[in-house]
């Protein structure tokens, strides 16, 4: 076992600003390719945590998922564990959100954090296609909960491409440290089951 996949880690003060350095991860390496998923990670230098990229096709055009995913009530549903999502400011016409979460942290504390997201539409051949990003931006939101855990790194991104047959292929790019005390050992199983489980739950309520 490598030393740094069983150390806890800790988050400094510049550490976003390390995380847009390539030279922090490993190579991607294939961890599932079965039920229409493709899921691959890479283990962040620093931390020990792992960020995911989960890819797979959805019986359901872009429009109609892009709906799913961005409307609080659907997007929980969806998203294993989350306990509140919460739209605090939109700029429609900007196309930027400020959004605050809520997730069930078991085996641990609860976490939350508020979020800075933007995203792009474009129009294609086959429709609508989307993408969005999101960044921590804590300082937009409400103060720390006591119990809860403040979350300081969270970042990602959804490309929705329109597909034939009114499908569309998603992929979710995620890097979240859950803060703590949670060893990253214990941390990189719920994250990869957790980027899992969203497609599974796509699936379900969109069949093939």
């Amino acid at each position: 076992m490598e030393l740094e996949s069983s150390q806890r880690y800790h988050i400094g003060p510049h550490k976003e600003e390390h995380m847009a350095k390539n030279d922090v991860w490993k190579d991607w390496e294939e961890s599932l390719a079965e039920e229409g998923i493709s899921l691959e990670t890479r283990k962040n230098r620093n931390s020990g945590i792992l960020q995911t990229r989960v890819t797979g096709v959805v019986k359901c055009p872009s429009d109609k998922l892009w709906k799913t995913l961005t409307t609080p009530s659907s997007y929980m549903e969806m998203m294993p564990k989350t306990l509140e999502s919460d739209h605090l400011e939109e700029k429609a016409r900007k196309k930027e959100l400020v959004c605050y979460q809520r997730l069930d942290g078991g085996p641990s504390s609860d976490r939350d954090y508020t979020l800075f997201v933007t995203w792009t539409v474009k129009e294609t051949k086959q429709g609508k296609k989307y993408h969005r990003e999101w960044k921590i931006d804590n300082e937009s939101g409400p103060d720390p909960v006591k119990g809860v855990v403040r979350v300081d790194v969270n970042e990602g991104n959804w490309t929705l491409t329109p597909m034939a047959g009114k499908k569309t292929k998603l992929q979710q790019v995620s890097y979240f440290e859950p803060g703590g005390s949670l060893w990253a050992m214990v941390a990189n199983p719920l994250l990869k089951e957790g980027a899992k489980e969203l497609f599974r739950n796509l699936k379900e309520k969109y069949p093939d």
